[in-house]
């Protein structure tokens, strides 16, 4: 009787061993076939919305390897970058705005503006990137030699202020044809001649010695010089320059000479410098931002009386091995000066051209 009790009790252990394995099995097969999740790293904000800055550099440089004329402006007002350029004189703007926009999106640039100005041959890209940087392009096409050139010395003759106080001067000038571009501080809607719009600036002694309303002040904001400029080009409906009347302080600085060059550039408008001084930066400005730049050999003053007039026009005349630019006011004594030193054999020995056309 004690052993068969003792060999009964031995086999109990095999019921919760058998619930403990099933237990298992059970737990490691919900385990098992429950999908892992996979662990996404948290990618900040900041790296989503603002990408990496395309290579301007590059993108310039694809531009000049395809023989592209690359020029590079001062900053624009809202610290913009600026660039100037010059495609050959058969290259189809289209294609050259269809190339540009490509390497910019390329870099990561989306465009902003695409303004095509056809009487003019002229593109005006903007591209902004995701970090906010503005990517001005203004895209010009190479001028065509000139053809038949001459090797006569050539004279550009231009009559500022126009129109003359005195309203019958106007059909008087009008008969000199060697007259061929005219300085205005008015409003002048006439194509017959070239115009060169007058840009006021501010000059030492400001404001005790005011020039007037629009004048460029040193302490104007960037934005506000660029409205004054467009207010200046639009006295002409097709100005092909500016000419900077007063200034003697607004001259020596770099900060407004720059942006003056940089607009003129863009616009393609020639800078004219009546009376430059060593201080003066518009030359280094117009020569850094890749803009036409002259400077008059002869100013005849308002208050010159005809004879003196005359004999300036004459010295002047006799001396030109090249060229000259000779800036005539719109006077009574200045007409009679004229007529009497353009006679026809003075004229067999002159190109009399604008002054965009000694540039060429």
């Amino acid at each position: 009787m004690h052993k068969s009790r003792k060999k009964k009790r031995t086999n109990l252990w095999i019921v919760p061993a058998a619930a403990l394995v099933l237990l298992a099995a059970l737990a490691l097969r919900h385990f098992i076939g429950r999908p892992q999740k996979t662990a996404v790293p948290e990618i900040p904000g900041s790296q989503a919305s603002r990408p990496a800055t395309g290579d301007i550099q590059s993108l310039l440089g694809t531009l000049t390897d395809q023989g592209f004329a690359v020029r590079v402006l001062s900053p624009g007002a809202d610290n913009s970058r600026n660039f100037l350029i010059y495609i050959p004189p058969g290259y189809p703007l289209v294609r050259a705005n269809l190339m540009i926009n490509r390497l910019a999106l390329a870099e990561n640039y989306a465009p902003s503006k695409s303004l095509e100005i056809r009487k003019r041959q002229r593109l005006d890209l903007t591209f902004i990137s995701r970090n906010s940087l503005v990517l001005n392009i203004t895209v010009l096409k190479k001028r065509a030699p000139a053809e038949n050139i001459s090797n006569l010395p050539k004279i550009a003759l231009v009559l500022y202020f126009w129109p003359p106080e005195k309203p019958a001067l106007a059909d008087q000038f009008d008969k000199i044809a060697a007259i061929k571009t005219l300085i205005v501080k008015g409003s002048y809607r006439s194509k017959d001649r070239e115009a060169i719009c007058t840009a006021t600036m501010e000059p030492k002694g400001y404001p005790k010695n005011d020039p007037g309303p629009n004048t460029i002040l040193v302490d104007d904001p960037s934005g506000k010089i660029k409205n004054k400029l467009d207010d200046a080009a639009a006295a002409a409906d097709e100005p092909a320059g500016l000419y900077l009347w007063q200034g003697s302080r607004a001259v020596e600085d770099a900060r407004i000479t720059d942006l003056i060059a940089s607009y003129c550039s863009r616009n393609q408008l020639i800078l004219l410098e009546p009376y430059p001084t060593a201080q003066s930066l518009v030359k280094k400005s117009a020569g850094a931002n890749s803009c036409s730049y002259v400077n008059p050999d002869l100013i005849i003053d308002p208050r010159t009386s005809a004879n003196s007039c005359l004999s300036q026009l004459k010295n002047q005349l006799a001396k030109t091995k090249s060229r000259s630019l000779i800036l005539i006011p719109a006077t009574e004594n200045a007409w009679k000066a004229l007529n009497k030193a353009l006679t026809t054999e003075t004229a067999s020995q002159y190109e009399f051209v604008t002054v965009s056309g000694m540039l060429q």
